[in-house]
């Protein structure tokens, strides 16, 4: 019986999966640069979704949504050169999406949700540009904290290079996150995500402001379109009284 649910587990992620990449196709042509501003000046969070590899900001479309009707004061998204630009130049396109959104509203936005390589990227902003007088919260899902084996076979482009395992900029980016007080880190994973291998890279128990938590049954793809990943970000967020009981 153990090994019948291990089957129908693993073929109802990989069916999923299937849906969530169709999704994301259809979608990836539906790109906006407009800004989401929030609508008035409660302490509701404002939220920024980076994307992961080869992937674009439109594949948050719906987690969007679901975390506007949480609580969030705004949820955008941005987009970056993945394939053709390291961690580090990628994060300058945060900086750039957060400093326009302080300049039209005069709010900082301490909350960054990324999947996949945009969780490094997210800390990569975090650490180098995010303000150090006050606390950012980074969520991260299933991110390649460690590398991955599969960067070694899969993929092109220095952001992959950076991400294998026992790389230079990871154990750069270990080193920087045992200094940074300014952070606190959801890492969430999955015990079935077949592009973090070994499943354990995707969490950082050696960082003591860094909490994680890993999911069965979701695939990688699963993470940006799972009601049980929103349910948790969102208890994060009020244990850290961003959002409302």
């Amino acid at each position: 019986m153990r090994l019948l649910s291990r089957v129908c587990t693993h073929i109802y992620v990989f069916i999923m999966e299937i849906l969530a990449i169709m999704t994301c196709i259809l979608l990836y042509p539906f790109k906006s640069v407009k800004l989401d501003l929030p609508k008035d000046k409660n302490g509701h969070p404002d939220i920024l979704c980076v994307h992961g590899y080869m992937h674009n900001e439109t594949g948050w479309k719906l987690f969007r949504k679901r975390l506007k009707k949480m609580g969030a004061g705004s949820v955008n998204t941005v987009s970056y050169p993945s394939l053709t630009k390291d961690i580090p130049a990628n994060s300058l396109k945060i900086k750039q999406r957060i400093d326009l959104f302080k300049e039209k509203t005069g709010r900082q936005i301490h909350v960054l949700i990324g999947h996949s390589l945009g969780g490094l990227v997210s800390l990569e902003y975090a650490l180098e540009y995010a303000p150090k007088d006050q606390i950012t919260y980074v969520i991260t899902l299933g991110s390649p904290l460690h590398g991955t084996q599969l960067a070694k076979a899969l993929g092109v482009g220095p952001s992959v290079v950076q991400i294998r395992e026992n790389s230079d900029y990871i154990r750069s980016l270990h080193a920087r996150l045992l200094q940074a007080n300014h952070l606190r880190i959801l890492t969430l994973a999955s015990s079935i995500d077949r592009m973090i291998l070994p499943r354990h890279s995707a969490l950082l128990p050696e960082i003591p402001y860094a909490e994680g938590e890993e999911f069965p049954a979701l695939g990688h793809l699963g993470f940006i379109f799972s009601t049980r990943i929103l349910k948790k970000i969102a208890s994060f967020l009020r244990q850290q009284h961003l959002l409302e009981n």
